[in-house]
């Protein structure tokens, strides 16, 4: 039967205001310029954990100067702006057009500055800055070619550091402006060459070379990077359109070179998917070299088409990937965040991205986005892939009149949601089936044993996950029992995830740590079938940590929690709450933003429900966990830990209680927990409401129906990618089960199930699911939706505990 689509109204609600994968921080004012646009260079000093940026301060007629601030890693000013370098305009000395961007670079050999800008009608020039922020020393001629006039010009500077002389390697472009051959070396007429150059740590200008790609037509902008694993050079520049054969095409190219400028491979010529004849120019590349494989990330800036090609390039210049990145704005900087993966910078909206290789997005800010009108922003960062945060410089977002900067700190990503798919089924027969047919039969599994389930690599999850969120099921159960899951390159836990009764069938929710080998195991007590259906991941080196299992909660008399504590303490009452120290127990940090547990109802005195929440909060009116009378039903909870290190356990009835760690979220983590808000209640009268008084009272759900609900609300950010659910099924007039998956609801539904229910119950069940978005980010249009199938008539309830902001 095709199933029903019903859309759950809404109330529309502003979106709330939450930290981010990247969060920047508060702006700060560096100094106001008057009412010229000017441009901006930063350097990140690792020796102090400090910033230089530095602004072009420009004018019409008069003193043209360069300007500089120190800035903390939360880009607070640590004194007042200071004039590292000043010319006249009106004799051409500091040009006012976006040509001249002076360039910074830190050197941890001699523990200071080096700025580099254009002077003097063309000539390329250095100035030592101390680490404090001041200059120091005179201003150092660096290109000593003569025959410099306003026919010759040296354009586009950049400089990085070489630890391994103690000196810099630098590039820039030599221009020839008039029309025939001139005074420009090595120039003819409207001809443009870039140039490679070393540089003494005393600003003794060393060997010089010309890249053999061509002489161009126009002007190029070079730019530089070192590979922090090799130490060689890459220098990338483009051909505008006024250059050679064929058609006028604008292209890209690399040179990597060592510390004496010898060439490490020939040219390299980068990938451009806008290679037409109608492109207008604007084209360049920002390039750096990954610490973690050495590589080359470089990204084809094109400001016509607005998009960039990110290629991959090996340590000699191997183009070994290249894919689109979908941006707005010109590219303004390009950094590594340590990890293997970089943040972008761009000009027109101010947005701050960051990327994995393959060029998809993590996540975006715009900290500066109205004040940038197309300017070059800067952006440099600490490259610590453990505390990563990076300083952003531009202009301030309420005028263009202001210099402006913003820390950002990077958090490491949270879970990533995926379309759900089963990896494992005992059964066998017609319409049973897994993912890619492994893990499919057997039949049921004897009491006492033990499934190794390969994870890794299966239902798109990563080879290298560090954890897989599972439903994990048992079903035509032999007795009542229970299902522990868990690493298999650990001991069995004593703590379960899955409790069942004879004959039936029952679903949890897991976030199980994966073992070296790719591999999770599930025990189960009694014979039964195993299903096991995957929702998501925690990627390598992910915010969410998980653990293997650890009891922090055991009321009843005989059975120990792992450290003694919150042991036997006896059934609690009706109405009660119990106050559970979680922060520092089982492997959670001290400082834990949130935990996952897996709690457990033993034998309520009739049926209960349970709500788990930060102690410093007031209770929500949600439920985790819905038992029957004499039942032992449990849940995944994901609950905030208030400032105290503790979590709240709410219990309707009088009730045994377990609770079990699975994992934690650190401080700032990529998993967001929020307290528990009800987004759907099918029910109506007294007390089943939502958040917001949207998607309340519309009456039981059809058989095979769909509901499509909007999930942006009671305090999910607008931009969510995932969010973490208690999905329960209230009173359904038959067996059955729902499965939850993304938005658009028309698309193939999953083999899957989410939960699973008998006639008259009330099932509840923690979902992970990807949220489908119905317009770009930039467009406004942004809503976040969710499907939920159900295969019986069922009152729903959905309660939203988290959200991740990763994709």
């Amino acid at each position: 039967m095709a199933a029903a689509i019903v859309a759950a109204s809404v109330v529309a609600v502003p979106a709330a205001e939450v930290s981010a994968r990247l969060e920047p921080g508060a702006v700060s004012i560096l100094e106001d310029v008057g009412s010229n646009a000017p441009l901006f260079s930063i350097a990140y000093n690792p020796d102090k954990d400090e910033y230089l940026a530095v602004w072009l301060r420009l004018a019409t007629t008069g003193t043209t100067e360069i300007a500089g601030s120190i800035l903390d890693s939360n880009s607070t000013p640590k004194g007042a702006a200071v004039e590292l370098a000043v010319g006249n305009a009106t004799a051409g000395e500091f040009a006012a057009t976006v040509s001249w961007r002076p360039d910074i670079e830190y050197n941890p050999v001699t523990k200071e500055y080096l700025l580099v800008y254009i002077r003097n009608t063309g000539l390329v020039t250095g100035r030592r800055i101390t680490d404090t922020g001041q200059p120091t020393g005179s201003e150092a001629p660096i290109d000593q070619r003569t025959g410099y006039g306003f026919g010759c010009f040296n354009l586009h500077p950049d400089v990085v550091a070489d630890p391994s002389t103690g000196g810099y390697v630098l590039t820039y472009a030599r221009n020839q402006f008039s029309t025939t051959p001139g005074p420009c070396p090595g120039v003819g007429g409207l001809e443009s060459i870039v140039v490679v150059q070393t540089l003494s740590a005393a600003l003794v200008p060393g060997p010089t070379t010309d890249v053999p790609s061509g002489k161009y037509g126009g002007s190029n902008a070079p730019f530089i990077a070192r590979n922090p694993l090799t130490g060689s050079f890459l220098v990338t520049h483009s051909a505008p359109q006024s250059g050679p054969a064929p058609a006028g095409l604008d292209r890209e190219y690399g040179h990597i070179y060592d510390s004496s400028l010898q060439p490490i491979g020939g040219t390299i010529e980068l990938a451009d998917q806008v290679d037409e004849p109608s492109e207008d120019g604007g084209s360049y590349v920002k390039a750096v070299g990954d610490p973690v494989s050495g590589n080359w990330i470089a990204l084809v800036n094109n400001s016509r088409f607005r998009f960039s090609q990110m290629n991959i390039l090996s340590p000699t210049g191997e183009v070994l990937s290249d894919t689109p990145v979908i941006r707005e704005g010109n590219v303004g900087s390009l950094v590594s965040v340590g990890d293997g993966t970089v943040l972008l910078s761009t000009t027109s909206a101010g947005n701050v991205q960051h990327l994995r290789q393959d060029g998809s997005e993590i996540h975006a800010t715009s900290p500066l986005a109205a004040g940038n009108n197309g300017i070059f922003n800067a952006l440099a960062a600490n490259g610590d892939p453990i505390d990563s945060k990076a300083v952003l410089v531009g202009l301030d977002p309420a005028t263009n009149n202001r210099i402006a900067a913003t820390g950002i700190d990077v958090f490491d990503p949270g879970p990533l949601s995926l379309a759900p798919a089963r990896l494992l089924d005992t059964r066998s027969g017609e319409g049973i089936a897994t993912i890619d047919g492994q893990s499919l039969g057997g039949g049921k599994k004897a009491a006492g044993s033990v499934v190794v389930l390969k994870v890794a690599g299966r239902g798109g999850v990563p080879s290298d996950a560090d954890a897989v969120l599972l439903n994990v099921t048992a079903a035509a159960v032999a007795s009542r029992g229970y299902v522990t899951a868990y690493p298999c390159d650990a001991e069995r836990p004593t703590t379960s995830n899955v409790n069942y009764d004879q004959g039936g069938a029952a679903s949890t929710a897991a976030i199980v740590k994966v073992a070296d080998d790719g591999t999770v195991c599930l025990f189960t007590f009694a014979e039964s079938h195993l299903i096991a259906d995957v929702n998501g991941y925690v990627p390598a080196g992910g915010s969410v940590t998980p653990l293997v299992p650890a009891r922090l909660l055991e009321t009843r008399a005989g059975n120990r929690t792992v450290d003694g504590a919150s042991n036997g303490v006896g059934r609690v009452g009706a109405n009660s709450t119990t106050t559970l120290p979680v922060a520092g127990r089982g492997g959670v940090s001290a400082t834990a933003d949130a935990v996952l547990v897996n709690v457990t109802a033993v034998n309520p005195s009739t049926r209960a429900f349970l709500t788990v929440y930060p102690c410093d909060a007031d209770r929500p009116t949600a439920s985790n966990l819905n038992a029957p009378a004499g039942g032992v039903v449990n849940n995944l909870v994901t609950s905030k830990v208030s400032a105290s290190g503790t979590i709240c356990v709410f219990s309707s009835v009088e009730s045994d209680l377990i609770v079990d760690v699975a994992a934690f979220v650190p401080t700032d983590g990529g998993l967001l927990s929020i307290v528990p808000a009800r987004l759907l209640e099918t029910r109506s009268g007294a007390g089943n409401v939502t958040v917001d008084g949207g998607a309340q009272g519309s009456g039981r759900v059809a058989a095979g129906s769909v509901t499509q609900l909007q999930v942006d609300r009671g305090g999910v950010d607008r931009d969510a990618t995932g969010v973490m659910l208690n999905v329960a099924a209230i009173s359904p007039s038959d067996g059955g089960f729902m499965t939850v998956f993304p938005y658009p609801c028309n698309e193939e539904r999953p083999t899957a199930s989410n939960v699973n229910f008998t006639a008259g119950s009330v099932v509840s069940n923690a979902v992970f699911v990807q949220v489908g978005q119905t317009g770009s980010k930039f467009s406004g249009n942004n809503n976040g939706f969710i499907c939920i199938y159900s295969s019986a008539e069922t009152h729903l309830a959905v309660d939203v505990v988290g959200y991740t902001l990763d994709s």
